[in-house]
């Protein structure tokens, strides 16, 4: 009984060690902005983040992330500075939280420049220009009536593996007991 416990015990934590320090992957969407003064429940922003909770807090933030990415957008992968920031928390008690800013200026000849701000509970903004016209330009803020999604996608093999460590131990335990071995007696 106390090989049992200690095994159990064993693989616990291992698990438990192994979800704190496991690449996670979300995608998230957000339907329903006002737009105009006007509620269009046909609105929808999406995106994904995928990260490891390094400190095993439960809460995946900024400098735990891997990606980021809203508005065709990976702010992760751009500069940090003026012109690309970010700002991210999630758990599943406080939710999502997203500050994201990106601006291109197509520097040095100034030809075009596009932004995309994504600030949740508040705003998504998309900006693009050039020299003659704004081609294009539209904010969307959110509302009491937005719907949030987040969708937890497939696990890493990391995971799987955990999970087969797991089904060997049942399956050698079903073994011992089919075949009348008492699990205290077995060697």
């Amino acid at each position: 009984m106390l090989k049992k416990i200690c095994c159990t015990a064993v693989l616990a934590s291992l698990a438990a060690g192994a979800q704190a320090q496991e690449h996670q992957y979300f995608n998230f969407f957000y339907t329903g902005f006002v737009n105009d003064g006007v509620f269009n429940p046909h609105v929808k922003y999406g995106g994904s983040f995928s990260g490891r909770d390094l400190n095993g807090d439960g809460v995946l933030t900024t400098n735990e992330l891997t990606s980021m990415v809203a508005l065709d957008i990976d702010y992760t992968r751009c500069t940090a500075g003026p012109n690309c920031t970010l700002d991210f928390s999630f758990d599943y008690k406080n939710g999502l939280s997203i500050a994201a800013h990106y601006y291109d200026d197509n520097a040095p000849h100034f030809e075009t420049w596009s932004q995309r701000d994504f600030y949740t509970g508040d705003s998504v903004f998309r900006y693009a220009a050039n020299r003659e016209t704004i081609p294009f330009s539209r904010v969307d803020f959110f509302s009491p009536q937005t719907q949030q999604q987040i969708l937890s996608a497939v696990p890493e093999p990391g995971t799987y593996a955990m999970m087969g460590l797991g089904m060997v131990a049942l399956a050698a335990m079903y073994r011992r007991r089919k075949h009348g071995i008492h699990p205290g007696l077995a060697a």
